[in-house]
């Protein structure tokens, strides 16, 4: 009887210990525009403006696959279980091109390394991304400086901010509040685009 009990006891303590060692599970998020926003890339297309955009550029505090949030004015926490399915600009360029497509009625916006050799796009847009802070269950703000290269006349910089509140208390809620407010600065952009006299020449 003492062998059975003593091979029941070994297997239950082999299954605990198994399950203590057993690595968290993460969770990976994207950033998505509206599916109304899809970009058409076919850069050299005829009929819209056509636009490349890259390259783009975080801060270094977030330019990392885990995702970042600030819990007080001088800490933040790098979450290892919650991660970016992709680089983080690479997630803000996909973004950024598809509300421009559409604030821009169609115009082909394809990112930096994929626009086809059909011609020189009509711009390149250069955008740097100054400030992406999360707070959980609070807040999503972005904060990004840009550049708008003509294919001839003068460059033009704008700088635009936008800051949405976060619907509910997790990480997914958080990605949805980042890409609404990368829709803001998408408007901005688009604006310029349509309207250059409304920034500075570069230098000013």
């Amino acid at each position: 009887m003492a062998k059975p009990r003593l091979a029941l006891l070994l297997a239950v303590t082999l299954a605990t210990a198994g399950g203590c060692g057993s690595s968290p599970k993460r969770n990976f998020y994207t950033l998505q525009a509206p599916a109304s926003h899809a970009a058409r890339t076919a850069v050299g297309d005829s009929g819209q403006p056509a636009i490349v955009l890259g390259p783009v550029t975080v801060p270094d505090t977030v330019d990392r696959s885990q995702i970042v949030v600030r819990t007080s004015e001088n800490r933040l926490d790098i979450s290892d279980l919650n991660r970016w399915a992709e680089p983080l600009r690479n997630e803000i360029a996909r973004v950024l091109a598809a509300d421009l497509s559409h604030n821009l009625g169609g115009a082909a916006v394809a990112l930096q390394g994929q626009e086809t050799a059909a011609g020189e796009p009509d711009l390149r847009l250069a955008v740097d991304v100054l400030r992406f802070e999360s707070v959980l269950g609070d807040s999503a703000t972005i904060e990004a400086a840009w550049l708008l290269r003509r294919s001839s006349g003068t460059p033009l910089r704008g700088r635009s901010s936008a800051r949405e509140r976060v619907s509910g208390p997790g990480y997914e809620a958080l990605a949805a509040a980042h890409a609404r407010a990368l829709a803001k600065i998408a408007q901005d952009i688009a604006a310029v685009t349509r309207e250059p006299g409304t920034v500075s020449p570069v230098g000013r």
